[in-house]
């Protein structure tokens, strides 16, 4: 065999990824989104702490006039027993 008309081939592959600011793009309209998001959560969280106070207040409001009523009926309760003794 002649090797002299061995022919030898090297190749070299070079791969380029180019995204033309596309990924940019893309990252801020989800840092957008999720900006919003996040900006919403607050606000939800916010009203939800809001809605638990005032409940809590005209629980305690409600609580207060139904001792206070508790009151009343028992004292009238009182003054008919004694009413009813004399």
């Amino acid at each position: 065999m002649d090797k002299s008309k061995d022919v030898f081939i090297t190749i070299q592959s070079e791969l380029n990824y180019t995204s033309n600011d596309k990924y940019y793009a893309w990252t801020v309209v989800y840092i957008m989104i999720l900006s919003g998001l996040g900006f919403l959560l607050l606000i939800a969280l916010g009203t939800y702490c809001r809605m638990v106070y005032v409940y809590n207040s005209h629980a305690n409001q409600r609580k207060v006039v139904k001792q206070e009523m508790f009151k009343i009926k028992s004292n009238e309760y009182e003054r008919f027993l004694m009413q009813e003794n004399e």
